[in-house]
């Protein structure tokens, strides 16, 4: 008979191979054997996360926590799964919860200056960033998120300086360097908006928003042909 071990081995197996639904059979399996096991509980949950599964990663998670009231990842877990049900104020509490347990942890810093963000606490969002930075200076995803924050607010220079910064430290995320280029443009800065979009391209060529936004850029400078040309490519 298959033990609790060898299920849970070789669910990590299948999901460091990104082999998700087998690892989701495996722990589940192993759930079964050991249900009191949390590390078992929390993997499951994981993995149902990245397969869209929310519903049962909120019950792993959930688990997981009654298990072990200080795991301070899971409580940052289950609030990225609760804010993606909707479940805000719930989220809220759990980012809280988390950095309550561990003051040093700045992703649920992070995660929770993103949600203060989404509910329109721009202030409250601010200083939540911050914390993040300090706590993590090389936070690529930090200071992107910052910068949003920051060009929501009007501050566009500010916002330049921390989009840039998040290129510096992941120059081959898309997101980061997407973020970049609309914030360029925003602040009128073409020729830079034109460099960005086309560094995106390079690491991205389906992404439809960076053609896009190599089209406006070209239209702000006049330069209709290669506009119109850019432009056809982001619908295609």
């Amino acid at each position: 008979m298959v033990t609790v071990d060898e299920l849970k081995q070789r669910g990590m197996a299948a999901f460091q191979a990104s082999q998700f639904e087998s690892a989701a059979s495996l722990f589940d399996q192993a759930r079964k054997l050991a249900p009191k096991d949390p590390d078992v509980w929390n993997m499951l949950a994981v993995t149902s996360s990245i397969l869209g599964d929310v519903e049962a990663a909120e019950k792993g998670f959930r688990k997981v926590i009654r298990l072990q009231p200080k795991a301070h990842t899971v409580h940052n877990n289950l609030g990225t799964v609760l804010k993606d049900r909707g479940k805000l104020k719930e989220a809220e509490r759990c980012y809280r919860k988390a950095l309550d347990l561990m003051p040093s942890y700045a992703e649920a810093a992070n995660n929770l200056a993103t949600l203060l963000r989404m509910n329109g606490d721009g202030e409250q969002a601010l200083v939540f960033y911050q914390q993040a930075l300090t706590l993590k200076p090389d936070y690529a995803e930090a200071y992107s998120n910052f910068g949003a924050l920051l060009q929501e607010v009007g501050r566009v220079g500010d916002a330049l300086q921390s989009y840039r910064r998040a290129v510096e430290l992941q120059p081959t995320h898309p997101e980061w360097v997407f973020n970049y280029g609309c914030g360029l443009l925003e602040a009128g800065s073409f020729d830079d908006a034109q460099a960005v979009f086309h560094q995106l391209i390079q690491l991205a060529p389906q992404d439809a928003r960076a053609w896009d936004g190599l089209c406006n850029a070209q239209l702000h400078q006049k330069q209709f042909e290669s506009a119109i040309t850019n432009g056809h490519k982001a619908i295609e």
